[in-house]
Formats: structure tokens, sequence, C-alpha cells
């Protein structure tokens, strides 16, 4: 091979890259543009999608949080396993916790999940309760 040959090698190489980082760059303001849209679209469904890219590990763990407890209580009900589902979790919440002041506070997968049951089957069981 030739010195030409091997320069022309490395500088077709080159503008591969810099196409790879222009294509990487696109799809970067691509995404950032599909997150704006959705979010204006649905602020609520939106920032809580949007914080789960959060850089910070904690934050995206806090609110993928939420969407994990509704996922599991809507899989858990398909198979009529939504009993069984927080039976556990809330034992386990129990046996986890030091003492009796941190079982079942408000930032705990459980507890989402019992909301989420709440919110899900609560209402039409309050709206029976308040007609009879």
């Amino acid at each position: 091979m030739t010195y030409q040959t091997q320069e022309q090698q490395l500088q077709l190489i080159n503008q591969r890259i810099n196409q790879l980082h222009q294509k990487q760059q696109s799809f970067r303001n691509s995404t950032i543009v599909a997150m704006s849209s959705f979010l204006a679209a649905n602020i609520e469904s939106g920032l809580m999608r949007i914080l789960g890219y959060h850089r910070d590990p904690q934050t995206r763990a806090t609110f993928m949080e939420d969407e994990l407890a509704r996922v599991f209580v809507t899989i858990f009900d398909v198979k009529h396993l939504r009993h069984q589902l927080l039976l556990n979790m809330f034992a386990k919440e129990v046996e986890m916790a030091d003492c009796y002041q941190m079982i079942l506070r408000g930032n705990g997968l459980p507890t989402k999940m019992m909301s989420f049951c709440f919110k899900l089957y609560g209402s039409h069981y309050l709206l029976r309760a308040i007609q009879k």
C-alpha cells in the first residue's frame, strides 16, 4: 500500500466519522423536538416521561416508579392476582422498614401501587357508597 492510498483511506474514514457525527446530532435535535412537542401536547403525561430521561438516576427512578406501579397493577389485575401483588408488596415494605414510621411512606412503590388502585377502582366504589 502506498502512502497516497493510506492517506486517502484516512480521509474517507474521517469523512465517514464526520457524517456519523452529523447524523447523531440530527437525531438528538429531532428527539428534543419530538419530546418538546409531546410535552406541549400533554403536559402531565409528557412531564412524567421526560423526567424519566433525567441525568440523575435517582430522579429517573422516582418518576419511572409511577409508571412501573401502573404497569404492575394492570398486569396483575388482568391475571386476577392484584390482591396477591399488593399483599406481597406490603409485606415486603413492612419487612424492610427500620421503624414503623417508615411503613407505607408516600414515595415507596407499594404506596404508589395502592394509590393507583384507589384511583382506578376507588371512584366506582365511592360512587356506590354515596348513592346508598
